[in-house]
C-alpha cells in the first residue's frame, strides 16, 4: 500500500470512486476512508498528516485493511453537483458495480448538507466510512478522538457468533444489528430493542435514568459514541429470553409507554381549544380585564418615573453610575442598579438595571422585585 495515502480529491466522480470501495466479495479487505472536507476560504487540514501516516504504518495490515484519507473542497463538489441536469451521482468503474443499497450512504443526498455546512467555516469537518457505510463525524480537529475513532475501524474484527452462545439472541442479533458485527451504535441498538420487545413504533425513548441502567447492564464504556458488544450483551443475558431479562431490569418502562399511550388518546379525545382569538360576532368584556381606577393611577405614576430614569441612562459608564451585583434565577450578573420604584418612594414592584457588558453593549432591564435582589456594592449574593 501507497504510505502516503492524502488524495486531494476534486471532482464529483473522484468522489464517488474512492467512497464505493468496498473489497469484502474480493480480497475480502475492510476498505476504510476519511474525509477532511473543507472550505475553500480557510483551505484543507495538513495538522494531521503525519499523525494519518503513523495510523497507516503502525497500525495497518495491508492484508486486511485498506486506509485512505481524502481530502474535500466542499463547494468545488457542491457546484459540480448543482450544475449537472440530473440528481443522480456518476457511475464510476467502482460504483457502477455496486447494488444501489450498498450505495444509499455515498449519495449525494446522504452526504449534501453536511458539505454544505462547510462552507464559510474555519474548522475541518471529518466523515468517516467503512465499507461504503457512513459511520461518523467529528468537527474540529481533535487528534485524540479521530485517532481512536480510526483504530476501532481499522481493527479486525469478529463475527458475534464469536461471543454470543444463546442461539436465540444470536439471531436477534443478526437480524438487527448484523452477523459479522461483533459491536453496535448505543443508539441503533436501541431501535432493535424496539424489534425485540415488539414496542411500538412511538414508544419514548429511554431517560437518563435508564439509560444509564442499560449501560451498566451490558458494560458500555463511555465515550462520543457510545458501543454495545455482542459479548456484552451475552454476558447480560446469559442463557434467558432477552424480553425477560431486559422486563426485569427496566420493569418501570413498559408503564412509561403506556401511560404515553393514554396521554395521547386523551389528547386526541380532548384537544386543547385555541384560545388565541375570540369567536366573530362576541364582544370582549372589556370591564373585567381592566384594573381597578386607583390601580391604574399607580401604574402610570410609576410608568411615568421608569421613562424619567430611562431619559437619564444615556450615555452610561462606570463613571458616572454606580455599580452593583445583581442576582436573578438564572445566576449571577455584573451590571449597574439604577434604581427601583421602592426607592422613588412609590413602594411599587419594578427595578431597573444597565449592564454594561461589551459584547452586548450598554443597555436596560425591567426585573420585578421577584426576580431579582438587589445588593449593596462589592457584596456578593
Amino acid at each position: 500500500m501507497n504510505k502516503d495515502i492524502t488524495v486531494q480529491v476534486a471532482t464529483l466522480g473522484e468522489l464517488m470512486e474512492h467512497l464505493s470501495a468496498y473489497e469484502k466479495e474480493t480480497t475480502g479487505r475492510t476498505c476504510v476512508t476519511v474525509l477532511d472536507v473543507y472550505c475553500s476560504t480557510w483551505g484543507a487540514c495538513n495538522a494531521l498528516r503525519s499523525t494519518f501516516k503513523d495510523i497507516v504504518i503502525q497500525d495497518v495490515d495491508d492484508q486486511t485493511v485498506s486506509l485512505k484519507f481524502l481530502q474535500v473542497n466542499a463547494a468545488e463538489v457542491l457546484a459540480e453537483l448543482k450544475s449537472r441536469t440530473t440528481n443522480e451521482p456518476p457511475l464510476t468503474p467502482r460504483s457502477a458495480k455496486r447494488p444501489i443499497d450498498l450505495l444509499r450512504d455515498i449519495l449525494p443526498d446522504a452526504w449534501k448538507d453536511k458539505f454544505e455546512g462547510q462552507l464559510g467555516k474555519a474548522k475541518p469537518l471529518f466523515l468517516f466510512y467503512k465499507d461504503c457505510q457512513y459511520i461518523s463525524a467529528i468537527e474540529g480537529v481533535n487528534t485524540p478522538y479521530i485517532k481512536r475513532t480510526i483504530k476501532s475501524l481499522i481493527k479486525e474484527k469478529k463475527p458475534a457468533s464469536e461471543f454470543i452462545t444463546n442461539t436465540a439472541l444470536l439471531e436477534l442479533w443478526s437480524d438487527q444489528i448484523g452477523p459479522t458485527e461483533p459491536e453496535a451504535p448505543w443508539s441503533k441498538f436501541c431501535k432493535a430493542i424496539n424489534v425485540w420487545c415488539l414496542f411500538p413504533p412511538d414508544a419514548p425513548s429511554f431517560n437518563d435514568e435508564e439509560a444509564k441502567v442499560l449501560m451498566q447492564a451490558l458494560k458500555v464504556e463511555k465515550g462520543s459514541v457510545p458501543m454495545v458488544t455482542a459479548k456484552g450483551l451475552q454476558d447480560w443475558i446469559g442463557d434467558g429470553r432477552f424480553e425477560s431479562v431486559f422486563h426485569a431490569t427496566l420493569p418501570q418502562y413498559e408503564g412509561r409507554i403506556a401511560a404515553e399511550r393514554l396521554r395521547k388518546e386523551e389528547e386526541a379525545k380532548n384537544p386543547t381549544p385555541d384560545t388565541s382569538q375570540e369567536p366573530a360576532g362576541e364582544p370582549v368584556d372589556t370591564k373585567a380585564a381592566s384594573p381597578p381606577p386607583e390601580e391604574k393611577e399607580e401604574e402610570e405614576k410609576v410608568e411615568e418615573k421608569v421613562e424619567e430614569k430611562k431619559e437619564d441612562m444615556s450615555p452610561v459608564t462606570s463613571e458616572n453610575v454606580s455599580r452593583r451585583m445583581v442576582k436573578f434565577d438564572e445566576g449571577v450578573k455584573e451590571g449597574v442598579v439604577l434604581g427601583s420604584v421602592k426607592d422613588m418612594g412609590l413602594g411599587g414592584s419594578f427595578a431597573l438595571a444597565v449592564w454594561l457588558n461589551p459584547s452586548e453593549g450598554a443597555g436596560y432591564e425591567e426585573r420585578t422585585n421577584n426576580d431579582m435582589a438587589v445588593l449593596g456594592a462589592g457584596e456578593t449574593p
